[in-house]
């Protein structure tokens, strides 16, 4: 469903099923999921980080750093989109390049290492 410009070109893509995938070019971030196609030019975005809650998680040993599916993308007015990618090497893959292709000026959200409740 994602339709390339003519001087665009697909460089990684993460395919976790039909309804569920994501796709970078030299132009864009592209993603589909639940149902919905989203796009974001490269100088839109802002930033990537995981939940800073998987985060603490990971810190305190309480999640294995690969079973981690989601990131966080921010754009240029700091919405957030929820992008699920395949875990393990693919997920820091894809993270790795969104960080390197995007306008990255935003600043990671803190990681709060004390467990709720506590």
């Amino acid at each position: 469903r994602a339709s390339l410009e003519t001087d665009e070109e697909a460089l990684l893509t993460n395919y976790r099923n039909i309804s569920e995938w994501c796709l970078l070019t030299t132009k864009r971030l592209v993603w589909l999921q639940e149902d919905v196609l989203h796009a974001l030019p490269w100088k839109e975005i802002t930033g990537a980080q995981q939940p800073p809650a998987l985060a603490a998680q990971i810190i305190r040993q309480e999640l294995a750093k690969d079973e981690i599916e989601v990131l966080e993308v921010f754009d240029a007015e700091d919405r957030k989109y929820l992008l699920r990618v395949e875990p393990g090497a693919a997920y820091y893959t894809i993270w790795s390049a969104i960080l390197a292709s995007c306008n990255y000026t935003r600043r990671p959200d803190p990681i709060p290492l004390h467990a709720s409740g506590k």
